[in-house]
């Protein structure tokens, strides 16, 4: 007993001796950070923005209920979060994309977008049951704390200067455990519905999200911010709970001898899709093998007919192929629709083409190097300008889809999310006969924020667009819908164009200039005044111009990717 307390001594003293360490080494990034080093100073300010966001959002909705104390303690972690991460900003600096901060502020956003979707009563009362209610609540609020855990993971990892024990990492996710039951007890009744097995799953999904996050900055090394990486975990997580519970459901209304509807249907096709995609991804990751050509396409064939076909044969009346095409054809507007589409996708291919023919003939045989496109740019990669082409092609996209048929938008850009990330996968394996074209092709496209092995700004911009549909889960037009086509289609557009043809005044800190984000305003609101005007959707406008406020300036101060934050932002306003 006397040895294991003059260990305990031992330890404690070790610990309290390597804390006042690092405070008295890192007393000076403090001051740096108070005297305005640029990144910190944008991130700080990003920071604020999102947490008077955040703030006003739930505030003002009234489906959400949240205790003051809930609230507050949610603020005060993100903001002390942020700072201590920024004042370790250099660690891990191989893992991590560089000039950006870590990006706490990112952590939040999913999980409360979601809560406010589901809290919703016309969403609530049409697709979630009392129990799934209670389950997602509960897994919604664990995996932002999870999210929070990784970051100070990293921190302690810092401040020890060396990876922590499995026993601190298990007293992490203890106390997560512990933080997450004592704020879904105070801020819900609906806990008691759950039995033991939800319990089990809550806590197996967040486990898979914290080894995501953990992990994921080490698989794509400088492909994302710890914030950013949140985000992915997160949206893997989320998906997955919805899916099980949609998968859920179905099967009670089958068993029920009920007629699955034709949105539940879609709903399964999507997921299903997606599910393949992701397990495609997984084996890949685990089983070196198939990364080549034949083992991949093998691999692909064999998840289609050992998972996706069996799971859609199960939920589908009829061949799924002939689902579709009954889908497509259902009515004039979705045909239409479809080959709008089409031909957007055949624009995207000629804009790649065109624009990366000038560029690719001057490259020189170095480029084909694997390690050349994280180079900085030397006039080899498009100029912005050529890259809001995308932008204006999602605008065009998305604005038919909003207004005629938002269904059908959501299972296209599902669809198209898939294709994007098996075309990134073949590009990244250089998989005959695709791989080596598509990766001369995309790498000229690429900018300072794809430093790793996989390019994910285009992904991002259609993640970007698409996470209103993806969260809403509603067929009724709302405002809310519009985040993606506000917030990246106008806003960033008009923002960069602008800038760069008068810009004049920049904000602090920043490369980002006051005219441009003027003219992103004032564009934004000019399309929410169109809407109104022409009775599409029923307008708020003080949460319309607050969200296109806050959302324009958190556009010009993050150092995050803004085609992932600013729709998510955007919608958490507006919802």
């Amino acid at each position: 007993m006397e040895v294991d307390a003059i260990k305990y001594k031992t330890n404690c003293w070790d610990l309290g001796k390597c804390l006042r360490s690092y405070i008295f080494t890192h007393w000076k990034s403090l001051g740096t950070l108070i005297g305005g080093e640029p990144t910190l100073m944008t991130e700080m300010r990003a920071t604020g923005i999102v947490l008077l966001g955040i703030l006003i959002a739930v505030l003002s909705n009234t489906g959400l209920r949240l205790f003051p104390a809930n609230l507050f303690a949610l603020c005060l972690g993100i903001a002390s979060t942020q700072l201590l991460t920024l004042l370790c900003r250099d660690s891990s600096e191989n893992c991590f994309r560089r000039n950006a901060a870590f990006g706490v502020l990112c952590c939040p956003l999913l999980p409360i977008c979601r809560l406010l979707s589901i809290s919703s009563p016309e969403i609530n009362s049409l697709f979630m049951p009392n129990i799934d209610y209670a389950f997602q609540v509960m897994f919604l609020q664990g995996s932002f704390i999870a999210s929070l855990v990784v970051v100070c993971h990293n921190l302690l990892s810092q401040i020890f200067k060396r990876k922590l024990d499995v026993g601190t990492r298990l007293l992490l996710l203890f106390c997560v455990g512990a933080l997450v039951m004592a704020s879904f007890i105070t801020t819900t009744k609906a806990w008691r519905s759950l039995d033991v097995v939800h319990f089990v799953a809550w806590f197996a999904v967040l486990l898979i999200q914290y080894v995501v996050h953990m992990r994921l900055t080490r698989w794509l090394p400088r492909s994302f911010t710890l914030g950013e990486a949140a985000v992915v975990s997160q949206g893997f997580t989320t998906f997955t709970v919805s899916a099980g519970t949609r998968y859920k459901n179905a099967l009670e209304q089958l068993l029920q001898n009920e007629h699955l509807t034709s949105t539940l249907q879609a709903t399964i096709f999507v997921q299903t899709a997606v599910m393949s995609c992701f397990l495609v991804l997984l084996v890949l990751f685990l089983v070196p093998c198939f990364r080549k050509t034949i083992g991949y396409y093998a691999l692909v064939v064999g998840v289609a007919a050992a998972f996706s076909l069996p799971v859609l044969l199960v939920f589908f009346d009829e061949n799924f192929v002939t689902w579709c095409f009954n889908y497509i054809t259902a009515n004039d507007v979705k045909i239409q629709l479809f080959f709008h589409w089409s031909a957007c996708c055949l624009a995207s291919v000629v804009i790649v083409y065109v624009n990366a023919s000038p560029y690719l003939v001057k490259l020189s045989s170095s480029v084909k190097d694997s390690n050349s496109k994280h180079r900085k740019s030397d006039g080899r990669h498009v100029t912005t300008t050529v890259r809001k082409q995308f932008h204006f092609l999602a605008m065009v996209v998305l604005l038919p889809g909003l207004l005629l048929d938002a269904e059908m938008l959501f299972v296209a850009a599902s669809c198209a999310f898939v294709v994007l990330v098996m075309l990134e996968s073949l590009r990244v394996l250089r998989v005959a006969p695709f791989g080596e074209k598509l990766h001369e092709y995309l790498q000229v496209f690429i900018d300072d924020r794809d430093e790793g092995i996989v390019i994910l700004t285009h992904i991002y911009l259609l993640v970007g667009c698409s996470s209103p549909l993806w969260l809403h889960h509603n067929s009724a037009v709302h405002v809310a819908l519009y985040s993606g086509f506000l917030s990246l289609g106008i806003g960033d557009t008009v923002a960069s164009l602008a800038g760069s043809a008068f810009g004049q005044h920049r904000w602090p800190d920043t490369k980002k200039t006051v005219e441009g984000t003027l003219c992103s305003v004032l564009a934004q609101l000019i399309f929410v005044f169109l809407l109104d005007m022409t009775g599409v959707t029923e307008i708020m406008w003080a949460k319309c111009l607050t969200a296109v406020l806050l959302g324009s300036l958190l556009e010009a101060f993050t150092t995050q990717i803004d085609n992932l934050l600013l729709p998510m932002f955007m919608y958490l306003l507006l919802i």
